[in-house]
């Protein structure tokens, strides 16, 4: 780079500062442009003498650029704190200078040689600076205003879901699925999980042991809806439906027991609406959560934690999950039409 003549520094310099950061800036970090001091605008004030030049630079959001000297008293202060430092990373660490140093002000000092400056020592200096606290400074802004921006994720409320939930297992036709407790309607599962089997079993996965027999009391298959009753002996109100449809790009949670072996918990499963299919003349909710054999019978979550569908179809294993473009869900609307 052009050394610059300590003649011209009063003239040339502080422009030359600010197109300088402005360049690099649009040429680096565009996206934090907003976020960074306002290179168009600054308060400068420089003096040298034989042997080194001094400047400070504060940056302002408006107004018009101002240019000063510092006093003879001032610079013979600031000389005698710089001493022999020189970058950026010596000067910031003085106690003394502190003040002179953040997010939208600097101080330079750079050697006077054969009344010359080095430009690119200069250069380095103020890339140095604004790689420091105004780049922090914009990162972080930048990313809370993108944190802001984001819609905040759902809260499901697991230990409700959890405590729902059953597994639907056949040992006579290796049949398994997944139903749940839905308040006012009873016990919900598909038509096609029952597999027409009088074996049917239901346990809670945290009490293998205790295993209950299934009796039908509303079937469809055409709507592939169930709702069944698992003689425990107990009453449980579960969870509340939904009395509103989820829209596209609704939030949504799938939950069962996708391929259930002894020990396994059970899913949820995040995603959203991605489209509708009509089937059976009902309007199913396709999703892009993974909903995997065994999960059929499954509820599918809304955020605000009522349920919204009954899981029915998707693919036989969660690492084939993405082939397939049917992951759907009956509406739990769709339990009014069961006779």
């Amino acid at each position: 780079m052009t050394p610059i003549p300590v003649k011209d520094l009063k003239n040339v310099f502080q422009l030359q500062i600010m197109n300088y950061l402005s360049s690099i800036i649009i040429d680096q970090v565009p996206e934090l442009k907003q976020d960074l001091p306002s290179f168009n605008n600054s308060v400068f004030n420089i003096q040298f003498d034989e042997s080194i030049c001094i400047a400070t630079i504060q940056f302002k959001d408006g107004g018009i650029p101002s240019f000063g000297t510092i006093e003879s008293d001032e610079f013979t202060k600031l000389k005698c704190v710089v001493g022999s430092a020189r970058d950026y990373s010596s000067l910031s660490q003085k106690q003394e200078l502190a003040e002179r140093f953040g997010w939208d002000r600097t101080l330079i000092a750079v050697d006077v040689e054969n009344e010359v400056i080095n430009w690119a020592s200069v250069a380095c200096d103020l890339v140095s600076w604004a790689n420091d606290e105004p780049l922090s400074r914009a990162v972080r802004i930048n990313e809370s205003r993108v944190k802001r921006a984001l819609p905040t994720p759902p809260q499901y409320s697991l230990i409700d879901i959890e405590a729902a939930m059953w597994v639907l297992e056949c040992d006579v036709a290796c049949t398994q699925g997944t139903a749940f407790d839905l308040e006012g309607f009873g016990t919900i599962t598909n038509e096609h999980v029952l597999n027409g089997t009088s074996n049917l079993m239901a346990f809670r996965p945290d009490n293998i042991s205790r295993k209950y027999p299934v009796s039908i009391k509303k079937s469809n298959k055409a709507l592939d809806l169930a709702i069944i009753e698992i003689k425990t002996g107990e009453v449980s109100n579960g969870l509340k439906p939904s009395g509103s449809e989820v829209c596209k790009m609704g939030h949504l949670a799938v939950c069962g027991f996708p391929n259930y072996c002894y020990g396994d918990s059970g899913i949820l499963s995040p995603g959203i609406v991605v489209g509708f299919r009509m089937k059976s003349g009902v309007r199913r909710l396709l999703t892009n959560a993974g909903i995997v054999s065994g999960m059929s019978g499954g509820p599918a979550i809304a955020e605000d934690n009522r349920v919204v569908g009954i899981c029915v179809t998707g693919s036989d294993y969660m690492q084939e999950s993405r082939e397939t473009e049917d992951q759907s869900i009956i509406p739990v609307s769709a339990l009014d039409l069961l006779d």
